[in-house]
């Protein structure tokens, strides 16, 4: 329980509120998808980013905000579905990733080849534990990223190749 209150505290400090926010993308995706109510907040995302092609790992309770027609839910121990998807050249708009997935750093990296430059992954509760924290921070350095925002409850990252890399740290509200 100390954990979690030290890590929310922590994340406090570090975030912004628009102010802090130099990025274009950045600020419009603030404005426009975390400000007001977390609840259906995911949402405002898949409709503000046009996002068609869904590949969600595992259960979670987001998934009913997901379900589209292009939408494929698999098992994050598939390994036969991720290297279909690989062989035909698949790529999502966006990959989710709910908290309990096992083996996520392998999973991420495995799956980065299904992203294309205007794809978004979401990672479900990036302060959950101290080892998901560092997943967390080995995803955020990993070369392809180009903007990962930490919003405590999710974590978002883009590979978007016209902007500089960069971190932010952003409240859902």
């Amino acid at each position: 329980m100390w954990f979690k209150i030290k890590t929310y505290l922590l994340f406090l400090l570090r975030s912004f509120h628009l102010h802090g926010i130099h990025s274009p993308f950045v600020f419009q995706l603030q404005q426009t998808c975390f400000k007001g109510k977390k609840e259906k907040m995911l949402l405002r995302l898949v409709e503000y980013l046009k996002i068609e092609t869904i590949l969600l790992f595992g259960k979670s309770a987001e998934n009913e905000i997901f379900k589209t027609s292009k939408t494929v839910i698999t098992d994050p121990a598939d390994v036969q579905q991720i290297n279909l998807f690989l062989k035909n050249n698949q790529q999502f708009d966006l990959v989710y990733f709910p908290a309990q997935t096992e083996n996520l750093f392998v999973l991420f990296q495995k799956t980065l080849p299904l992203a294309h430059n205007d794809s978004v992954f979401v990672f479900e509760k990036p302060h959950r534990s101290k080892e998901m924290e560092q997943i967390w921070k080995s995803v955020q350095q990993t070369q392809k990223v180009r903007v990962s925002i930490d919003a405590f409850y999710f974590g978002f990252v883009f590979f978007r190749k016209e902007q500089a890399k960069e971190d932010f740290v952003v409240r859902l509200n």
